[in-house]
């Protein structure tokens, strides 16, 4: 009798599993065929422009034209961690002969998806099934999570390899061997290696799950605990160090994203609080929080509040980049869904002992359900319909204009990345100063002692100007008094800068 109601629940669970997988993947898949503009289009055209020139590197059935403005445009690009998902685009396009920039989402998609598998067996280890199942729920269909889930960026494998490495980690602790220990290291390895942030939740949980257990002088002579850092450090360490060391992009954005002088403005505090406000809502992380203090097993709850002291840890070294931008606080989700477990755990043991008669029960089942239905409905409205194919259309026809010349100024959305990408242009903005080698004092430039710049330094042939409300009256006038017009319409200008009025 007992196994029966033991596979009867067993099968419960997983059926409800692939229900919550059904609804996730559908909600991913509405407008996924559309350009990327719903969610940090600067972030993700850079890497659609990344795999563009590996996949044309060398491939001989595109036209020399094309490879080389991909391969200026990928030049251009910083890399800030390995190429890996670019590296995996690029070879599934050219295994299919084709670029689908629908693909890359798709996978990210997956990749979250998989994720959520191993977090609910980490919930499970944590807290009952049915708690698990429910924190599953929250990190699935958080409406937040569903635009950044299906970006093409490596958040989506960062978070999927994040959570893979605190089951692994679990795992070990649990069950402590050689074998154990080199599949977490590699895991975590992996994971770091994507995104060198994770470094700092996976640290902050591995380093208070050992001071716990083993306390700190006998934590410092475990040769396991150095195997383990060894194994899942090294790898990474041998990158970003290079990195830093030999001149690569990482230490210029570093300079710009460590600012620690923001720690003592309170500007930056809730600049933070409203990114986590944006994803969360406050209500949700005080029931976070309030969870870890249900949990009476010291391990469980060394393992959560490292999760979020690394958290902390992260955002105080990114401070300019936590405060303003909504992905930095992605590895929150998964650190937020379980601490929600014990929680879910206490209500859900109150509710059974209180409920005992049937009808009441299916009430609470029927609520929760409702409830469900109204996070779908309101996850479904975080993706917009129908983006960007105007938009797609009037760059190829820009691209056209210009004859996909290599020396284009513009001024154009998303700092002109997915104008490069689509009307297939090289060139450089003409609001950004840093990126033209002009200093930030020359910032207040006139509009004529600007373009003298250009002509100097990158002998521009076209302007294009897309972002059409900062076209102002008298960058306007500026150009129409000085060149010729070669294409005007309510949402594009392009003007012939060798043809002088």
């Amino acid at each position: 009798m007992f196994a029966a109601e033991r596979l009867k629940s067993e099968r419960f669970q997983w059926v409800s599993i692939a229900v919550l997988m059904l609804i996730a993947m559908v909600l991913r898949l509405e407008t996924i065929t559309s350009p990327p503009l719903e969610f940090e289009p600067t972030r993700q055209y850079k890497s659609y422009i990344i795999t563009r020139s590996f996949y044309f590197d060398g491939n001989e059935d595109i036209p020399e034209w094309r490879r080389e403005v991909a391969a200026l445009n990928g030049e251009s690009e910083e890399r800030l961690e390995p190429p890996i998902m670019e590296r995996i685009h690029a070879t599934i396009f050219s295994l299919i002969g084709q670029e689908v920039m629908w693909l890359p989402r798709l996978v990210s998609a997956i990749f979250w998806l998989v994720g959520g598998i191993f977090l609910y067996l980490v919930a499970r280890d944590l807290v009952s099934a049915h708690s698990a199942l429910l924190s599953l729920a929250f990190y699935l269909l958080i409406p937040f999570g569903i635009p950044a889930s299906r970006a093409f960026m490596p958040e989506p494998l960062m978070q999927m390899t994040f959570i893979i490495s605190i089951f692994a980690i679990l795992r070990f602790d649990r069950h402590p061997s050689r074998a154990n220990l080199l599949l977490a290291g590699s895991i975590t390895a992996f994971s770091i290696i994507i995104k060198g942030v994770n470094a700092f939740p996976i640290g902050g949980m591995y380093g208070l799950l050992l001071l716990s257990k083993y306390g700190f002088s006998r934590s410092v002579r475990n040769t396991r605990v150095w195997m383990f850092t060894i194994v899942s450090l090294l790898p990474a360490l041998a990158f970003y160090g290079g990195e830093l060391l030999f001149g690569g992009s990482l230490g210029n954005h570093l300079d710009k994203s460590f600012i620690p002088s923001l720690w003592v403005q309170r500007e930056f505090w809730f600049d933070w609080l409203d990114i986590l406000k944006l994803i969360f809502g406050f209500p949700v992380l005080v029931a976070g929080l309030v969870g870890i203090l249900m949990v009476r097993d010291l391990v469980i709850k060394s393992l959560l509040i490292g999760l979020w002291v690394g958290y902390f840890v992260y955002g105080l070294i990114t401070t300019r980049h936590i405060a303003t931008h909504l992905y930095y606080s992605e590895p929150l989700i998964p650190i937020v869904a379980l601490s929600l477990a014990p929680l879910m755990d206490v209500v859900l043991t109150a509710l059974g002992d209180s409920l005992r008669n049937r009808f009441w029960r299916q009430a609470v089942w029927g609520v929760a359900i409702f409830a469900l239905a109204l996070n779908v409905y309101s996850t479904r409205t975080a993706i917009v319909p129908d983006l960007g194919e105007d938009f797609v259309a009037e760059a190829e026809a820009i691209g056209e204009l210009v004859d996909h010349s290599t020396q284009v100024i513009y001024l154009s959305e998303y700092h002109g990345l997915p104008l490069k990408y689509h009307a297939e242009v090289v060139g450089a903005p003409w609001t950004s100063p840093p990126a033209l080698g002009i200093t930030n004092e020359d910032a207040d430039l006139s509009h004529e002692a600007r373009m003298d710049r250009f002509v100097e330094t990158h002998n521009p042939e076209y302007f294009v100007i897309t972002d059409m409300s900062s076209y102002t009256p008298d960058l306007r006038e500026f150009l129409v008094s000085r060149f010729e017009v070669v294409a005007e319409t309510l949402d594009y200008v392009v003007f012939d800068l060798a043809a002088r009025n």
